[in-house]
Parts: structure tokens; C-alpha cells; sequence
């Protein structure tokens, strides 16, 4: 996993997820203060160019180990959405099997990155954690005719630079 030390690594990392998956053909992030059913209805109106890769930020909690080392944990949100061909059934399923194979393999590769980071000595150590190992199958938001799957995540990072500096 590269090294991630605030939102704007964190972005840019999961950017690079999107991009090594073939399939996947845009990543968007979608800030808490945003009225998402209106940023989203304007996306898959405007600039929908194939499945996509929601991350959405809800909070952060600061923790220390009396050690004084500072980890912030973020509590984020991932989706992947499909639009369907059509409004039939075999439609809606084939849009939403898609985006539930997409997560899975964002999910694997966001692991797989997790793993390799913690091998590397003297690189900080994150923590990833998907919240009640819970995918979810995600409401359909106003007229879009997407569907799709996500997950809530913990990402723990080191902060004493932030906090020291």
C-alpha cells in the first residue's frame, strides 16, 4: 500500500485501485457535506463512463497508546455502482452481480496492498478493517438505474507527524 498520511494520499491511492482494475472506468470521491443523492444524479446524468468506485467520508476518531503514538481512524465508505442496460430484472441482476464482483476484487486488492505494506521495515503500519465484514446491496437513488454493492472501512493511520510538526 503506498504510504497514506491524510485524505488527499488516501484519494489518490484509491484512484490507483480504480486504475489497476480494467473494468472499473472511474473513481469519484463524494465529501460528506455534499447532498449525495443530487452529486449522484448529476453524475451518472452527466458523467457516467462505466462502473464506478464511490468513496464517501463519514468521520475520524484521534487514539493514542500511551505510548504517544497518535493513529487517526477514518470511517469511510466505499461503493461500486453499475448502470443497468435496461429495466428488466435479468438487467438489474446483471448490473448488480457486476458491481458485486468489482467490490470483491477492490476489496482483494486493497488487502493485498495492506499485506505487502506491513512486510516493508520502517514503513507505518495501517489498519484496514471492513466494519462487521458487511457487504450491503445499495438503494437505488432517485431515477438512476444503477445498482450496486458497499462496504463501510476502518483506515487507521500514524498521525504524530501531523500532530508534532
Amino acid at each position: 500500500m503506498p504510504l497514506i498520511t491524510d485524505l488527499v494520499t488516501l484519494d489518490a491511492y484509491l484512484k490507483t485501485v480504480q486504475e489497476s482494475i480494467p473494468e472499473l472506468k472511474d473513481y469519484q470521491y463524494l465529501d460528506a457535506g455534499d447532498d449525495f443523492e443530487k452529486e449522484l444524479q448529476g453524475y451518472f446524468n452527466q458523467r457516467y463512463k462505466g462502473p464506478v468506485l464511490f468513496l464517501g467520508m463519514f468521520e475520524a476518531t484521534l487514539m493514542n497508546n500511551q505510548a504517544q503514538y497518535w493513529e487517526n481512524t477514518f470511517q469511510a465508505h466505499l461503493s461500486v455502482q453499475v448502470k443497468a442496460a435496461g429495466e428488466k430484472p435479468a438487467d438489474k441482476l446483471k448490473a448488480r452481480n457486476d458491481a458485486w464482483a468489482l467490490l470483491l476484487k477492490v476489496i482483494g486488492k486493497i488487502r493485498m496492498d495492506y499485506e505487502d505494506s506491513v512486510r516493508v521495515p520502517g514503513q507505518p503500519k495501517y489498519i484496514f478493517r471492513i466494519y462487521e465484514d458487511t457487504l450491503r446491496v445499495t438503494d437505488r437513488v432517485g431515477t438512476i438505474t444503477a445498482y450496486g454493492w458497499d462496504i463501510d472501512f476502518q483506515l487507521g493511520i500514524p498521525v504524530n507527524t501531523h500532530l508534532f510538526s
